[in-house]
């Protein structure tokens, strides 16, 4: 029985080592694309973050490849990546410098690599940005100064201060400027402002007009030139509920609904161009409801909502020099209207009655003629409109920014004839393209600047800066 026992023992040992062997249980998958580093940085909102986000790529066995091509994408407002290296190296790795996006918060960048199902994320964390808030922005296109309104009516400006523009009792050598807010020196509060070369008007919560500024002598409407580094009440005896400005021309419409034009231009009332010290009722007997003020022209809605225009021909849609408020044919009932230089790309835009965002432009320049054409909805739903020199901003319904025209301190030609998106998306809660382009954050109140060329979105468009906080 034992030389049995010890026969059947050594038949089973080789079995039994084969079912241990068979029995093996694989280790896990290997993960193809592998997040190595970067990960758990930290910035503001739209930093570009220190240390670049490193990823790993390997095949099934473990081993780095090397020549595969990294895509990077996120889901942040104009989060992007700069591809440093952007195929793998000969250790199977690449490298990427992630610039923060507009969302305070945790946010996540991914790596994929074509032919691997997984893919390597990184997950940094952005921080509000601290900056200037405000809650309205100065509208005008010739200033190379900016202004802005806080919570509380405070106006505060900043930017070139030659001939006084900033409202703070003392003028500064050009081209020296403020970079920084600076409280203009004035216990009024105010409801909106208005900027011209070397000088800013605002209209008061009292419905007063006041200027200051050596841009704002011939049109404080007083009977007189003058030049005040602090403000002072323009247009005395007349309370506006509506104004507008182009350097040297204004034009208000009172709490009556009558308009009235002074400075130097086609006043409206019948005579052709020249220069009134004091307002000029503008002809016709109507009633308004809005003003737009050009270099050469100006524009405002009645009652019905018809617009007229008057001024020099050419720019307003009316065959010859209009000497008076002029019906514009073809044009819709419009709820608002601007107006931008003459012999900018859109002197004028506006926006129907109708609703449903569709923005109005004329006469607008169409590529396909090589001309001007008497008007072209905007491809995109517009919510406001304004045309700051010849620079046009817009804002969509869902907050977006966009431009068209001439982008701002360049002279380089025309960004495009139609709208483009800028970035971020924002959302934005109001904007200018005065000085720069610029607009206010709805998130924090905290005002952007956009400088040359606006930022038309990752990886080669420029990206706004926050003002700084004064």
């Amino acid at each position: 029985m034992t030389a049995r026992r010890s026969w059947l023992a050594a038949l089973m040992t080789p079995l039994a080592l084969v079912a241990c062997t068979d029995s093996v249980v694989p280790g896990p998958p290997v993960e193809n694309v592998q997040a190595l580093t970067g990960g758990g940085q930290a910035g503001a909102v739209l930093d570009t973050l220190p240390e670049p986000l490193v990823v790993l790529v390997v095949d099934d066995e473990g081993k780095p490849l090397a020549g595969r091509p990294v895509t990077w994408e996120s889901t942040f407002d104009a989060a992007q990546i700069i591809p440093v290296t952007p195929v793998t190296d000969e250790s199977g790795m690449a490298r990427g410098i992630a610039v923060l996006g507009f969302t305070a918060g945790q946010q996540r960048f991914i790596a994929r690599v074509a032919g691997f199902d997984d893919a390597a994320a990184f997950d940094v964390t952005a921080s509000p940005r601290s900056g200037f808030k405000a809650v309205s922005l100065m509208q005008g296109g010739t200033a190379m100064h900016m202004c802005a309104l806080d919570a509380g009516g405070q106006a505060w400006c900043w930017g070139t201060n030659f001939g006084g523009e900033l409202g703070i009792g003392r003028t500064d050598e050009w081209p020296s400027t403020q970079p920084v807010p600076q409280a203009v020196e004035t216990s009024q509060r105010f409801t909106r402002l208005w900027g011209m070369w070397a000088g800013t008007c605002g209209l008061t919560t009292s419905a007063e007009l006041w200027c200051w500024g050596h841009g704002s002598s011939d049109i404080v409407g007083n009977g007189t030139s003058q030049t005040s580094l602090v403000p002072a009440r323009a247009a005395p005896g007349l309370h506006f509920l509506r104004f507008d400005v182009d350097d040297p021309l204004a034009c208000g419409i009172t709490l009556s609904g009558d308009a009235y034009c002074w400075g130097a231009g086609i006043l409206g009332d019948g005579t052709p161009h020249r220069t009134s010290l004091e307002p000029v009722l503008v002809g016709g007997g109507t009633k308004w409801s809005a003003i737009a003020v050009g270099d050469t022209h100006s524009c405002a809605i009645d009652a019905d909502n018809a617009v007229h225009c008057w001024g020099a021909p050419g720019v307003t849609g009316i065959e010859g020099t209009a000497l008076t408020p002029t019906p514009v044919p073809g044009i819709p009932p419009l709820t608002h209207v601007t107006s931008g230089w003459g012999i900018g790309t859109l002197p004028q835009c506006g926006l129907p009655v109708a609703g449903g965002g569709t923005m109005v432009c004329w006469p607008t320049y169409d590529e396909s003629v090589g001309g001007f054409v008497s008007q072209r909805p905007a491809s995109v739903p517009i919510l406001d409109v304004e045309i700051e020199g010849q620079t046009a901003m817009a804002r969509s319904g869902d907050g977006r920014l966009w431009i068209w025209g001439t982008p701002p301190q360049c002279c380089d030609g025309n960004i495009s004839h139609v709208p483009v998106p800028l970035e971020p998306a924002g959302p934005w809660l109001d904007f200018t393209a005065a000085e720069g382009a610029y607009g206010i954050n709805a998130a924090d109140s905290v005002v952007y600047r956009w400088t040359g060329f606006p930022g038309f979105g990752p990886p080669t468009g420029l990206l706004p800066s926050p003002v700084p906080a004064p």
